[in-house]
């Protein structure tokens, strides 16, 4: 890795973008994010819908879980990136 000083680093935060700044600095950041995205979902069932609150109708992706009781264990909702109207994200 090439000798930095702190004002560098600080151009770089600041052009790069947090992330990306960080792969200028020799980090590779892509396997980091396949590993997370593996752990997350290892397991899960992966369902869509549509959310309800209001008219638009985002796009969602559910990730759940069978229990050993038989029941489903909703773990975590994300928007859908395919979805040409809310394109993965979500309100608040």
């Amino acid at each position: 890795m090439p000798d930095l000083t702190r004002r560098d680093f600080l151009k770089l935060g600041a052009a790069g973008g947090g992330a990306a700044g960080l792969s200028v600095l020799g980090f590779d950041l892509a396997e980091a994010d396949q590993v997370k995205q593996n752990f997350r979902i290892a397991g899960t069932r992966e369902s869509h819908s549509v959310c309800p609150y209001c008219a638009v109708g985002c796009a969602l992706v559910a990730f759940t879980k069978d229990n050993s009781d038989g029941s489903r264990q909703l773990l975590q909702i994300e928007g859908n990136p395919d979805s040409p109207v809310n394109e993965g994200r979500l309100c608040p």
